[in-house]
């Protein structure tokens, strides 16, 4: 730092002003880095609540003899017919093939 700039820097801080703007400044960035944490722990949570809920669905179609068997044939039928595939939801048709459906 130069002479000039040491000088420039102790003018600023002996303003009261540019202490209470340096001050602000401060406390918005700290929150701003707090709202994205928060985001992102929300981000997170969303993500393992769908993943149990997943799980759950999972549980429930091994659980019904009906709907294993269905689901299995979804299964096939996604992975060997590509106009069928094509015509279905490709969301639906991922979340159908992520599927644990032995045992």
């Amino acid at each position: 730092m130069s002479l000039n700039d040491d000088m420039d820097w102790k003018a600023a801080m002996s303003s009261e002003i540019f202490r209470e703007f340096a001050a602000q400044e401060l406390k918005k960035r700290a929150s701003e880095k707090a709202k994205e944490k928060d985001l992102e722990a929300a981000e997170i949570e969303d993500e393992l609540d769908t993943l149990e809920q997943f799980a759950s669905l999972e549980f429930k179609i091994k659980d019904s003899p009906k709907q294993l068997r269905a689901f299995r044939e979804l299964q096939s039928k996604f992975q060997t017919d590509p106009e069928y595939t094509a015509k279905t939801d490709p969301l639906f048709v991922k979340a159908v093939l992520m599927l644990n459906l032995d045992s």
